[in-house]
């Protein structure tokens, strides 16, 4: 009885410690700066886009980013943080980071 109590307690420990921290992370976008959102969907519709959202969200390479991320990987994502001076005045206007849930 007690080797078996032993081993029950031994799978929890190492299933416990062997347990990631995950979660699903999408990249996304906020205004910080003198830039409206509507300039930027009236860029993108000159691309042929309805709104700056469309189009940010029709980026493979965007999208290849949002997906699940874990420990180390994780952290890094949590901790990322992009921003630019889109109208080129001295001033960042967008702010690029992971939401992460």
């Amino acid at each position: 009885m007690i080797n078996k109590t032993t081993l029950i307690f031994g799978i929890f420990i190492v299933s416990f410690i062997s347990c990631n921290k995950c979660q699903d992370c999408t990249h996304s976008y906020e205004l910080i700066g003198n830039v409206t959102i509507q300039e930027l969907d009236a860029i993108a519709n000159i691309a042929g886009f309805n709104s700056y959202d469309d189009f940010y969200n029709s980026l493979d390479s965007i999208n290849a980013l949002n997906k699940e991320y874990c420990d180390n990987e994780l952290s890094e994502k949590q901790d990322y943080t992009l921003e630019e001076d889109l109208d080129q005045n001295g001033t960042n206007d967008i702010r690029y980071y992971f939401n992460c849930k």
